[in-house]
């Protein structure tokens, strides 16, 4: 009875703590999201509630880095595209044509004459630009905070869902000891991920400046407009972090007791294996385009107001197509590139073609290759007919025996049959056609063409030789034992009969 009672006791306080916890949380975010709603704040507190109780902690976690990740990688895609509209509408205004010589004429700078729409929509391009650039570095403070609040919570072995609860209490000792172990576990300053941040700010914060498209800032801003795409390096990043192996990982070293014993994990290379050999014409066509797209801008860049002009990368179009002619290493000759930037780029784009074009082709006969199940019905097949050609040759050589004796007797007359010759004997011809087509059956039934499936039949025939050596030992044991105690029994009614 007093078991009872105390059992109801502490459910009551357990239920008192929860129904404080939710009102701490409903007053937390009353102030955070300014709800007036008491139903409202009650639900959205629930369903956060709910959604904990019901995912895993780190599942929780990989999906909120996700989302900023997502984030991060939008706004990066934002900028790049700002970057190609600026550059579009500059090259597009201070290209004219000569109508006397017939030749093109090109003035990159901003004060070069151009339309008051156009500028205006410059000037909205580049806010746009400058801004999703500052967006970036926010967001990967952030994701490096989120980082720091993991490894804390992780190297400090404190549950996420039990330090809130705490710092939400009345417990000021508990809130500033909980705090103390907490902040002293991980500090983001004296680790490694801090060149990481330093290093992905950098590379984000580098971004074009149309007021630098003066002719003392020209070469700058080039290579500021070319230097953005190194955004692109988030991609793999992403599709990483996005990555069914990633998501999994968990799942994999918990059941994977080598995986976990070694200290191995999912990393970007293992990752991209896997997507590569799950879709491996998705990511061909993926990497082919996406590295087309990016050299042809930059070409586009690099060649169009070399002076004197190169008119052949003129437009977009022709660059492209030069990028495509020698990502496939055809080379027709018709696009020359002339700065020393350009063959530099199209260098990497004859190396990348030659790279991405053997991983093709291996997909390519990776798909043209006969698969598994494919295999099993060629060998039936094969197998079926082999058998069918051996009895065949089997009931021919008893019918030639049979022709052969009966014209040695003189009940048949056949002069066909008559050939000089121990070679051209038509009995032999037979023979030595069923010969084959047995060896042929035989070779159909023994082997396979498939060397996982022969070794496993290898390690099959092993197994059974030492269960059968394994069972012949045990009947000897089991043998000498039944004899022993024969022997003893007999001995032991030898003794009785003498008393």
């Amino acid at each position: 009875m007093y078991d009872e009672e105390l059992l109801g006791s502490e459910e009551k306080g357990n239920r008192r703590d929860t129904r404080d916890l939710i009102f701490a949380q409903c007053r937390q975010r009353q102030q955070q999201d300014l709800i007036t709603d008491i139903f409202l704040l009650v639900a959205v507190v629930m369903r956060d509630r709910c959604g904990r109780i019901q995912k895993h902690g780190d599942v929780l976690w990989d999906t909120l880095m996700r989302k900023k990740n997502i984030q991060i990688f939008c706004f990066s895609c934002f900028g790049l595209i700002c970057n190609i509209c600026i550059a579009s509408i500059l090259w597009y205004n201070g290209t004219s044509i000569d109508q006397g010589n017939g030749i093109f004429l090109y003035r990159d700078t901003l004060t070069s004459q151009i339309d008051t729409s156009r500028y205006y929509a410059l000037i909205l391009l580049q806010i746009a630009l400058s801004s999703s650039t500052i967006t970036c570095c926010v967001l990967l403070y952030q994701r490096a905070l989120m980082y720091t609040q993991e490894k804390r919570h992780r190297w400090a072995n404190v549950d996420m869902l039990e330090y809130t609860k705490v710092m939400l209490s009345d417990n000021d000792a508990a809130k500033e000891e909980s705090s103390e172990t907490l902040m002293s576990s991980y500090s983001l300053i004296h680790s490694g991920h801090r060149y990481r941040l330093l290093l992905e700010v950098c590379l984000h914060i580098i971004h074009p400046i149309i007021w630098l498209n003066e002719p003392d800032t020209q070469v700058l801003y080039r290579v500021l407009q070319m230097a953005i795409f190194i955004r692109l390096y988030f991609v793999a990043n992403l599709a990483f972090l996005l990555s069914e192996a990633y998501q999994s990982r968990l799942e994999i070293l918990e059941k994977n007791v080598e995986l976990h014993s070694t200290g191995s994990g999912i990393t970007l290379g293992l990752a991209l294996k896997m997507f590569y050999f799950s879709y491996p014409v998705i990511f061909t066509t993926i990497l082919m385009v996406g590295s087309l797209a990016v050299m042809g801008f930059v070409m586009f860049l690099a060649e169009r107001n070399e002076q004197p002009l190169n008119v052949s990368f003129g437009s977009l179009e022709n660059a492209y197509w030069f990028s495509f002619v020698t990502f496939t290493t055809v080379g027709y000759g018709d696009l020359v590139p002339r700065s020393l930037f350009g063959r530099i780029v199209a260098v990497i784009i004859g190396s990348s073609g030659i790279l991405i074009t053997t991983i093709l082709s291996g997909v390519i006969i990776n798909l043209a290759a006969a698969g598994r199940e494919q295999r099993f019905v060629s060998e039936y097949l094969e197998r079926a007919q082999a058998a069918d050609q051996c009895r065949d040759s089997a009931a021919r050589v008893i019918q030639a025996a049979f022709r052969y004796y009966r014209l040695r007797s003189g009940d048949l007359m056949m002069p066909w049959l008559r050939r000089k010759g121990h070679k051209s004997n038509f009995l032999y011809e037979r023979m030595t056609k069923f010969r084959r087509d047995r060896w042929r059956f035989t070779k159909s039934i023994s082997t396979s063409s498939d060397p996982v499936i022969d070794a496993k039949l290898n390690f099959v025939k092993t197994d059974v030789l030492l269960a059968v050596t394994k069972l012949e030992n045990h009947e000897k044991t089991v043998t000498a034992t039944i004899d022993n105690i024969h022997q003893r029994a007999n001995d032991i009614l030898s003794i009785l009969d003498n008393m």
